[in-house]
């Protein structure tokens, strides 16, 4: 009967130790690709915004069509992108490098008129800006 009970020990130890091993070598051979995702923290320097002028729409003389001003950053080079947004909330436009430092925004296809255009924000990156 002793026997008998350490045999049955035994076994039960013998297929804990070998559910273990093959659990790990399983666990071992996962590979997981490489991914560029990730979050980090850089420094903005920012900007000066200058020299802007709004130029008025042709065929609706009340409405902004461009906005152009000149962009000197603090420190660095220019960004490669720039927003604008004319109303607090309102919609972002795109604006494109000239020769630095000037840059134009487009703002044609609005109806934003100078006089709804509260404050001119700018926002400027090195990456695509949604």
């Amino acid at each position: 009967m002793f026997h008998s009970r350490v045999l049955k020990i035994s076994l039960i130890i013998i297929v804990i130790f070998a559910t273990v091993g093959v659990a790990n070598a399983l666990a071992a051979a996962n590979t997981v690709p490489d991914h560029p995702a990730g979050e980090g923290v850089g420094s903005q320097t920012g900007g000066t915004v200058s020299a802007i002028v709004y130029h008025l729409s042709t065929t609706a003389p009340n409405n902004v069509a461009e906005v152009d001003f000149n962009f000197a950053p603090t420190a660095g080079a220019q960004p490669s992108a720039i927003k604008i947004q004319l109303v607090a909330g309102g919609a972002w436009y795109n604006c494109t490098a000239g020769t630095a430092p000037a840059w134009s925004c487009d703002t044609t296809g609005t109806a934003i008129t100078l006089h709804d255009s509260t404050y001119l924000r700018v926002i400027s990156g090195d990456v695509t800006i949604p």
